[in-house]
């Protein structure tokens, strides 16, 4: 699995007050209305990392946490 990378300018800055305004578009907006597993960034559909999208990552970072946190697949 690929390593979180800590790089402030990686991402785009955002007040409370803007974070508070996209979660409320996307929880109420006409334009996002009936969609779904989309990924935003801010008030813009954006595209996740590469591995959000590989299911083989996907099956491993499960199986891990799984182990890390000792609880069972339901």
């Amino acid at each position: 699995m690929q390593q979180a990378q800590a790089n402030p300018q990686a991402y785009d800055a955002a007040t409370v007050e803007q974070g508070g305004e996209a979660i409320l578009h996307l929880a109420a907006g006409d334009d996002v209305a009936g969609k779904s597993g989309l990924f935003f960034n801010g008030m813009q559909q954006a595209q996740a990392n590469p591995q959000a999208y590989d299911a083989g990552a996907r099956q491993r970072l499960r199986a891990l946490s799984l182990e890390l946190t000792g609880l069972s697949a339901a």
